[in-house]
């Protein structure tokens, strides 16, 4: 966030240009309409791959099912943490984590605090795995989906909020909401369990 961007913008010297650039010329950026933009300095940044979450690691499963391979096909965890058919694994800031609408610091840490509640109950349970049930996960997908009609990130522009299907791939909802959420008791019956 900063209350200097826009006024910035709105200076006669900057210019906002999407157009794809075809080529670097020595002075500077040529886009592919062959506009030359003159510039003393170039900051040459291609972003980042907002959807890796823990790749590259290299996950499989006791089935011998790779997380890669379970990601091609719709990426996913249930309430960000917990992916379907991987007892035990469980990630901070995965799919449909509040990247991008509340601080990561903050997420992070209420992420963790539902990560020791659960392994708590596991432990106090006698349980030694878990894993979160594909409904359980789709539930908590449709809830984002139902909730991301009432944001901006689908007027239309393309962004990193959106999967390649046009589906949330971040928390549609408020701090608070998120909050509240990783805080309740962790519900066994959202879970494959398996007693130790």
């Amino acid at each position: 966030m900063s209350a200097d961007f826009y006024p910035a913008m709105q200076r006669p010297n900057v210019h906002l240009v999407q157009d794809a650039i075809a080529r670097m010329a020595p002075e500077g950026p040529v886009t592919a309409d062959g506009k030359l933009y003159p510039l003393d300095v170039l900051i040459y940044a291609t972003g980042f791959w907002a959807r890796s979450y823990c790749r590259p690691l290299a996950l499989v499963n006791a089935q011998g099912i790779a997380l890669d391979d379970v990601w091609q096909k719709k990426m996913g965890a249930h309430l960000s943490i917990h992916v379907p058919g991987f007892p035990n694994f469980m990630i901070v800031g995965g799919p449909h984590s509040p990247r991008g609408n509340f601080s990561a610091i903050a997420y992070s840490e209420a992420i963790v605090d539902h990560i020791v509640n659960i392994v708590s109950l596991a432990r106090d349970r006698g349980l030694k795995s878990f894993a979160a049930k594909p409904e359980a996960m789709e539930r908590f997908q449709q809830r984002n989906r139902a909730a991301v009609a009432e944001t901006i990130w689908v007027t239309g522009c393309r962004s990193w909020y959106l999967d390649e299907h046009g589906e949330p791939e971040n928390w549609t909802g408020t701090p608070d909401e998120f909050r509240t959420l990783m805080r309740r008791a962790p519900d066994l019956a959202e879970f494959d369990v398996a007693a130790a």
